[in-house]
Formats: C-alpha cells, structure tokens, sequence
C-alpha cells in the first residue's frame, strides 16, 4: 500500500479529510452488493481450449479413410466380444484387411494409429469448461423436447443446429445441453430456436430420445437449471 505524508499532519484540514474519507469507506463498505450479471455465451464457451490435432492420414483417399474408420469400429467390437469370428461383421473386417493389403498398405498399423487419433478426438469431445459451473448463462439453441407436462415440456436437450441427434449421430457431449424446467415451456414442436437463462452446471447426464420411428442415448456435458426460456431473436 502506497503511504502518503502531509507537510503538517496535526492540521485541521488533514483530520477533517481523514474523517470524510472514514465516512466513504463505511459507506461504501454497507452498500448492497450488485445483481449479479448474466453472462452471455455461444456453444464454442463449452468446448476447453485443446492442442491443434494434425490429421495424419492426408495419404490416404476419402474411401480408404471410410474403410479405415469401418475397420477401426469392427476391431474394437470383434475384442469387446460385441461381434464373433466367423460372422458376417467379422468377414467384412476380413475383407477390409484384404482391399488395404492390396492397395499395398499395413491394415494393422493403419488401425493403431486411427484408434489413437479418434481417442485424442474423444478427449476434445467431451473436454469441459469447469469454470463454467455455477455461472448464471444466457445462450441460444434448438429445442429438443423430452418430456411433456399437458401441454407444456419440462425437460429438452439444447442443441448447436437443426436436425441434431435425429437420423444423424448427436453432437459431442460438450456440444449438448440438458435443461430442467420448473414451468413448463410450450412447444411448438422439433427444434424450437430458443434463448435460454438458467445457472449453468458442469453435470453430464444421458438421456433417451423418442421420435417417431425410434429412440436414441443422447450424452450431455452440460446441465442447465433454466430460470427463462423464450423465442430466440438477434
């Protein structure tokens, strides 16, 4: 702290200065504290900063990037005991093995380095913002209803854009919002564009989503205890 002297500290006017300055502090001190503010984010606040991922596999075509990726997923299945030898998964791993062979690469090594690359991929996916929980948010999304009360839905998933999580795989779990209503909001039907308000808590949840021809497991990073939701305009 900063010390200052006065050329005469007994002088009248250093008291009187002293005494308004005690005045303001108390002052000050015995003012109530500010609302606190609402802070506004967009879906890239929920992804942590990450290492930029080089993509390894520039060598090969898109096809033999499909196949490598098919391939990856049958191992993994063939050794979590998922799929048997000798079924027609397993053959099609068979002859995926065959067409890299042929194309004068090693199916094995191509696997080990695809599955390290999509586990680094994983990490980033489902990374958090930790510094986020408790926060009183304000963010835009789509509206996802999950369950109704009458008329009225009081629990959704919140999502970065239409057609998320139907017929398409969902987004990352960091890219996910599961939100609890106390009211419950009137849906006009699949992906409402919506602003909503609520304390943020880095909770991860899953949820089941019907639709008309089928369910899905949704994984969200994020939970949302919603104070206001109402129609999103700019």
């Amino acid at each position: 702290m900063r010390m200052f002297r006065t050329q005469n500290p007994g002088s009248l006017r250093v008291l009187a200065a002293l005494m308004l300055l005690a005045v303001t502090v108390v002052a000050a001190l015995s003012r109530p504290a500010d609302a606190e503010v609402t802070r506004e984010i967009d879906w890239g606040t929920l992804v942590p900063p990450a290492p930029e991922i080089e993509f390894p596999f520039k060598h090969l075509t898109r096809m033999q990037v499909l196949d490598l990726d098919e391939l990856t997923s049958l191992r993994r299945a063939l050794a979590a005991g998922d799929i048997a030898v000798g079924d027609p998964y397993h053959q099609d791993s068979v002859l995926l093995e065959k067409r890299f062979r042929e194309d004068g690469l090693d199916p094995d090594a191509l696997v080990t380095e695809f599955s390290a690359f999509m586990d680094k991929i994983s990490v980033i996916e489902t990374g958090v913002v930790e510094d986020l929980d408790g926060s009183l948010i304000r963010m835009p999304g789509y509206a996802l209803p999950l369950e109704h009360s009458g008329t009225g839905v009081r629990e959704i998933l919140l999502v970065p854009y239409v057609g998320a999580c139907i017929h398409t795989p969902p987004p990352p779990p960091n890219q996910v919002v599961f939100a609890k209503l106390d009211e419950p909001y009137v849906s006009k039907g699949l992906y409402d564009p919506v602003w909503i308000t609520g304390r943020m808590r880095v909770v991860s949840s899953q949820s089941d989503l019907f639709y008309v021809d089928g369910r899905t497991i949704v994984d969200s990073g994020y939970t949302i205890e919603v104070e206001r939701i109402e129609p999103y305009e700019e």
